[in-house]
């Protein structure tokens, strides 16, 4: 495991935790799936198309995670998010939102309702 701070960890529909972004010396871009059975880690093999830290993160309806907003490694608030899709382990960009979220702020989607 990746010693980070700043970082989510989201319950998946199947058990596992996504831990996603934070930082350790700087912005992490690094994601890592880890099972509470078998104790063990697995690093995503697609990392964040942004590294980002203090950044929030929701479990949608279809067992998906959106994560949004949050900081860069130089502390700058970064717009808009991406998707991680447990099924294919991949993470996808989403567009980027008219304002830049301040930390921590969840946002509001057309359509996508948390879980």
């Amino acid at each position: 495991m990746l010693a980070r701070a700043g970082h989510t960890a989201t319950l998946l529909t199947d058990g596992r935790v996504l831990i996603a972004g934070g930082r350790g010396s700087d912005a992490v871009a690094a994601a890592q799936l880890w099972d509470p059975r078998s104790q063990e880690a697995q690093a995503i093999d697609t990392p964040l198309a942004q590294p980002r830290t203090e950044h929030t993160a929701t479990l949608l309806a279809d067992g998906s995670v959106l994560l949004w907003g949050g900081r860069d490694a130089a502390g700058v608030l970064v717009g808009g998010g991406e998707i991680f899709d447990p099924q294919r382990g991949r993470f996808s960009t989403v567009s980027v939102a008219p304002t830049l979220p301040l930390p921590g702020e969840t946002p509001q989607l057309a359509g996508a309702a948390p879980a």
